[in-house]
């Protein structure tokens, strides 16, 4: 379900917590999916050129028939999720970069490897939770308690937060 102007204001009003209200803007503001935005780390955030760069999923291949990098999430040495993707870059909005840079002076610095195109990196997640990156499943109740509390008779989900942002484009005229 897609929430109305209104509905949205009162759920980003109903959440409290630093990590999710920064996960909930991001989301909202650049309309990604959930899993894009957990897969966000401290390194794709170039603060002072104001850029953001998300892994985007959804393809298997490139343009031109190549297979896309392919991003391997581990923890204790396994991999526990993998996706194809590949990345884009944003300007940094003001409401999203404003509870990004709290969440950043508040977390840990914890780090994660990750295999990026068959290549181990070292990166900081910017949304962890109990010790690791957060789950999809933390996502979706954080959001359906914050639906809740804010009094919206909808089923939210966390891809509501893109489908709304969608539609609110759309009624201002952007196609």
């Amino acid at each position: 379900a897609y929430m109305d102007e209104e509905e949205w204001e009162d759920l980003r009003m109903s959440v409290h917590n630093i990590r999710n209200r920064a996960f909930l803007e991001t989301m909202y503001h650049y309309a990604r999916r959930p899993t894009e935005v957990i897969l966000l780390n401290e390194e794709d955030i170039e603060w002072e050129e104001g850029v953001i760069t998300f892994n985007i999923l959804k393809k298997k291949k490139d343009d031109r028939g190549g297979m896309l990098p392919l991003i391997q999430l581990k923890r204790g040495g396994e991999v526990y999720a993998e996706h194809r993707v590949y990345r884009a870059t944003f300007e940094l909005n003001e409401e999203p970069r404003k509870w990004l840079e709290e969440l950043k002076s508040f977390k840990d610095d914890r780090e994660e490897k990750i295999v990026f195109d068959g290549e181990e990196i070292t990166v900081h997640p910017m949304f962890s939770a109990n010790n690791a990156r957060m789950s999809y499943d933390a996502a979706r109740h954080f959001i359906k308690e914050a639906a809740e509390s804010a009094g919206i008779g909808k089923n939210i989900i966390p891809k509501s937060g893109r489908h709304s942002r969608a539609t609110h484009l759309n009624w201002a005229g952007h196609t």
